[in-house]
C-alpha cells in the first residue's frame, strides 16, 4: 500500500524533472543570447534551439503535464525569434 501512494508522487518527479532539463537548456541558450557584440554564434545559437524544438515536440508526458509542455515549446519558440531578430539586426542590408 505505501508503494501505491509513492509510485504516482515519484512519476511525477521525474516528469517534472525532464521538463526542467528542457528549461535548464534553454536558460543557457538565452543567457549567451543576451552576450553584448556579434561574438554570440547565432547560426549555433539556432540549432541548439531548434534540436531543443525537436526534442520537446517528441517528449511524452501525460496530459495532465501537456500544458507545462506547450509553455516550453512556446519559451523555446520566442527565443527562436529571438535569434531570427539578432540575426536581422546583424546582417548587412540587402543590395
Amino acid at each position: 500500500l505505501p508503494l501505491a501512494s509513492i509510485l504516482p508522487r515519484l512519476f511525477a518527479m521525474v516528469t517534472e524533472r525532464r521538463i526542467f532539463g528542457f528549461y535548464r537548456e534553454l536558460k543557457l541558450v538565452e543567457r549567451e543570447l543576451e552576450l553584448p557584440g556579434e561574438a554570440v554564434a547565432l547560426d549555433r545559437l539556432a540549432g541548439e534551439l531548434e534540436a531543443l524544438d525537436r526534442r520537446a515536440n517528441h517528449l511524452w508526458v501525460p496530459l495532465s503535464y501537456s500544458q507545462r509542455l506547450f509553455i516550453l515549446k512556446s519559451h523555446v519558440a520566442l527565443a527562436q525569434e529571438q535569434v531570427e531578430k539578432r540575426r536581422s539586426a546583424v546582417a548587412p542590408p540587402a543590395t
